[in-house]
C-alpha cells in the first residue's frame, strides 16, 4: 500500500489527537461550551424527573461536565479517545469513572442520559454520508438508555451555501494556539490545523495537530436517530446557551 502525504498526516492525527499540549490548552482555555451547556442540561434533567442515576459523558474531554454531574448528585461515566484528556478528567472529576475509548467503539453502562458535548460525534464521521457512521454508536446508546432516556449532543452541520474557512488564534500566559479551518463540501468534511506553543519547565515547546471531521446534514442525523429508536428535536442552543454558527443541538428521547 502506497501512502500519500495526506494519508501520513491523517495517521499521525489519529495517533496524537488531543495529545498532552492540546488537551491542556483545550481544557483550560476553552471552557465556554461546557460552562454554558451544563446548567441548561441539568434543568432539562430536572424537567424530565431525573434527580440521580448514571449519565454517560461521551467524548468527555477534561471531565468538566462530569464534575458538574457528580456535584449535582448524579453518577458519571465518561470516555475519550485521548489518554491525555482522561488524565485531566480523573483529576477534574475524581468521583466519576473514566475510560480511554472512542465513543464510536465503547460500551457504556445502563444510564438515564447520554451526552456528547463539543462535537464529539463529528470526530469519527467520514465519507459522503457522514451520518451513517452514527448507526452503531446510536444502537449502543439506545441499548444503554432506559425508555424515556435522553441523548443530548451537538454537531457541526452541513451548509452548502456557507463553507467554513477561517483562521483564529488565542493565547494565555503559558500557551498559544493558532487554528486554520477549511471545509470541503464535496468530501463532506472539515479540516482543523492547529499549531500550539506551551511553556513547560520554563521553555516553550511547539506541536501541531490536524483534525479531520465529518460534516453531516441535519436531516440525515434526524433520520439515523429515528432508525435507532429516538424521537429528536433540533435546536440552536442548550437552553439559553446558544451554540456557535453552523452547529446544531439534538435532544433525542428513547422511545418506549
Amino acid at each position: 500500500m502506497v501512502l500519500t502525504d495526506l494519508d501520513r498526516r491523517n495517521q499521525g492525527m489519529k495517533e496524537t489527537i488531543y495529545a498532552e499540549d492540546l488537551a491542556y490548552i483545550h481544557h483550560v482555555g476553552f471552557p465556554d461550551m461546557i460552562d454554558g451547556a451544563s446548567t441548561p442540561l441539568l434543568q432539562e434533567f430536572a424537567r424530565r424527573g431525573f434527580v440521580d442515576g448514571m449519565v454517560a459523558d461521551l467524548g468527555c474531554g477534561g471531565g468538566a461536565w462530569s464534575k458538574h454531574l457528580t456535584d449535582a448528585g448524579f453518577a458519571a461515566w465518561g470516555c475519550d479517545a485521548s489518554p491525555a484528556m482522561i488524565e485531566i478528567a480523573r483529576s477534574t472529576a475524581p468521583q466519576a469513572h473514566f475510560e480511554v475509548a472512542s465513543l464510536f467503539e465503547t460500551e457504556m453502562p445502563p444510564c438515564l442520559a447520554v451526552t456528547a458535548l463539543g462535537e464529539g460525534f463529528n470526530y469519527g464521521m467520514s465519507g459522503t454520508d457522514p451520518a451513517a457512521t452514527m448507526a452503531e454508536p446510536l444502537a449502543r446508546v439506545a441499548e444503554a438508555l432506559q425508555p424515556g432516556g435522553l441523548l443530548a449532543f451537538d454537531l457541526v452541520v452541513r451548509d452548502v451555501d456557507a463553507p467554513m474557512q477561517y483562521r483564529n488564534w488565542k493565547s494565555a500566559e503559558d500557551w498559544s494556539i493558532l487554528i486554520e479551518v477549511e471545509e470541503d463540501l464535496e468530501a463532506r468534511n472539515l479540516t482543523r490545523d492547529a499549531i500550539l506553543f506551551r511553556e513547560v519547565d520554563g521553555h516553550y515547546r511547539r506541536s501541531e495537530e490536524r483534525h479531520i471531521i465529518g460534516v453531516p446534514a441535519i436531516e440525515d442525523v434526524v433520520t439515523r436517530l429515528d432508525q435507532a429508536g429516538f424521537d429528536a428535536r433540533v435546536r440552536d442552543s442548550y437552553g439559553d446557551f446558544r451554540v456557535l454558527d453552523r452547529r446544531a443541538v439534538f435532544y433525542a428521547t428513547k422511545r418506549a
